[in-house]
């Protein structure tokens, strides 16, 4: 069972950054879960189109709940659901699979 931490830290301009951290129970993981670079990628995608969680999660046919927990790490998501956020954040589905987000877990 794993752990998602998400911090905050705030950087110039007052900026809010976060990370997402995947811990194993034990706590000695850092390396960050496939579901959390994920989730940080589709929040990182989300807040640069400037859309609130309930309107993306209505452009996808998703509970904003469901979206909430996909953003945090805490959803194995199916490829049909990946596929609807593509199309609600209007990416190719490479794009949801790459950047900086996905690749360490960390944004802006």
């Amino acid at each position: 069972m794993k752990q998602i931490n998400e911090i905050y830290e705030y950087g110039d301009k007052g900026t809010k950054k976060s990370t997402i951290e995947s811990q194993a129970e034990d706590g000695n993981s850092k390396n960050p879960s496939i579901e959390a670079r994920f989730g940080a990628r589709v929040h990182s995608l989300r807040v640069e189109r400037r859309l609130p969680q309930d309107t993306l999660a209505n452009r996808a046919q998703i509970h904003r709940n469901y979206l909430s927990e996909m953003e945090r790490g805490k959803r194995n998501v199916s490829l049909r659901i990946i596929e609807r956020v593509a199309n609600a954040l209007d990416v190719e589905l490479q794009e949801l699979f790459s950047g900086k987000e996905y690749h360490d877990a960390s944004y802006q």
